[in-house]
Protein backbone atom coordinates (compact mmCIF):
# COMPACT_ATOMS: atom_id res chain seq x y z
CA UNK A 1 0.00 0.00 0.00
CA UNK A 2 1.63 3.24 -0.73
CA UNK A 3 1.64 6.29 1.77
CA UNK A 4 -0.38 9.28 1.22
CA UNK A 5 2.05 12.74 0.14
CA UNK A 6 1.72 14.44 2.48
CA UNK A 7 4.36 16.03 5.22
CA UNK A 8 4.35 14.02 8.36
CA UNK A 9 3.87 17.10 10.14
CA UNK A 10 1.28 19.34 8.88
CA UNK A 11 1.90 23.06 9.69
CA UNK A 12 5.83 22.80 10.63
CA UNK A 13 7.75 26.35 11.54
CA UNK A 14 11.34 25.69 10.92
CA UNK A 15 13.81 24.75 13.55
CA UNK A 16 14.52 27.94 15.51
CA UNK A 17 15.29 29.76 18.96
CA UNK A 18 14.67 33.18 20.30
CA UNK A 19 17.61 34.88 21.52
CA UNK A 20 17.79 39.07 22.53
CA UNK A 21 14.54 39.83 20.94
CA UNK A 22 16.18 37.94 17.73
CA UNK A 23 14.58 34.70 16.24
CA UNK A 24 17.37 32.44 14.64
CA UNK A 25 16.77 29.38 12.48
CA UNK A 26 18.85 26.30 12.09
CA UNK A 27 21.05 25.84 9.11
CA UNK A 28 20.96 22.28 9.91
CA UNK A 29 24.55 22.95 9.24
CA UNK A 30 26.69 20.59 12.39
CA UNK A 31 30.32 22.51 13.59
CA UNK A 32 33.17 21.25 15.21
CA UNK A 33 34.18 22.95 17.87
CA UNK A 34 34.41 23.28 21.26
CA UNK A 35 32.69 26.08 23.71
CA UNK A 36 33.79 26.30 26.92
CA UNK A 37 30.26 26.42 29.92
CA UNK A 38 31.63 30.04 30.07
CA UNK A 39 30.73 31.17 26.64
CA UNK A 40 27.39 30.18 26.61
CA UNK A 41 24.65 32.83 26.58
CA UNK A 42 22.28 30.60 27.89
CA UNK A 43 20.28 27.34 28.08
CA UNK A 44 16.70 26.63 26.11
CA UNK A 45 14.30 27.53 29.09
CA UNK A 46 11.56 26.43 27.00
CA UNK A 47 10.24 24.56 24.34
CA UNK A 48 7.19 24.98 21.93
CA UNK A 49 5.06 22.98 19.29
CA UNK A 50 7.10 22.91 16.15
CA UNK A 51 4.09 24.35 14.76
CA UNK A 52 4.53 27.74 16.46
CA UNK A 53 7.57 30.56 16.32
CA UNK A 54 9.36 31.52 19.70
CA UNK A 55 7.68 34.26 21.24
CA UNK A 56 10.04 34.28 24.51
CA UNK A 57 13.89 34.85 25.03
CA UNK A 58 15.55 31.38 25.59
CA UNK A 59 12.14 29.67 23.76
CA UNK A 60 13.08 26.91 20.92
CA UNK A 61 10.50 24.94 18.69
CA UNK A 62 12.76 21.80 18.88
CA UNK A 63 12.96 19.35 21.74
CA UNK A 64 16.12 20.12 23.98
CA UNK A 65 15.22 21.96 26.74
CA UNK A 66 18.01 22.88 28.95
CA UNK A 67 20.44 22.67 25.76
CA UNK A 68 23.44 25.55 25.94
CA UNK A 69 23.64 27.58 23.25
CA UNK A 70 26.34 30.29 22.55
CA UNK A 71 27.43 32.90 20.14
CA UNK A 72 30.01 31.94 16.57
CA UNK A 73 31.16 33.69 14.19
CA UNK A 74 28.43 36.62 14.53
CA UNK A 75 25.81 33.37 14.35
CA UNK A 76 24.25 31.04 17.20
CA UNK A 77 25.13 27.86 18.26
CA UNK A 78 22.94 25.40 19.52
CA UNK A 79 24.09 22.23 21.29
CA UNK A 80 21.50 19.58 19.78
CA UNK A 81 22.69 15.81 21.11
CA UNK A 82 26.28 16.05 20.83
CA UNK A 83 26.71 18.57 17.64
CA UNK A 84 26.35 22.22 17.89
CA UNK A 85 24.06 23.24 15.26
CA UNK A 86 24.74 26.56 13.01
CA UNK A 87 21.48 29.14 13.68
CA UNK A 88 21.73 32.19 11.23
CA UNK A 89 18.93 35.09 11.51
CA UNK A 90 16.77 35.56 8.74
CA UNK A 91 13.65 37.72 6.99
CA UNK A 92 10.82 35.12 7.90
CA UNK A 93 7.07 36.41 7.97
CA UNK A 94 8.58 40.64 7.86
CA UNK A 95 6.83 42.72 5.83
Amino acid sequence: MKEPDHPATPNAQPPSIMVNNTLYFSTGIAKSIEIDEAEYLGRISSVVNISQLPTENGQANIPFENAPYAEHEECLVVLMGKEWILFETRDYGKN
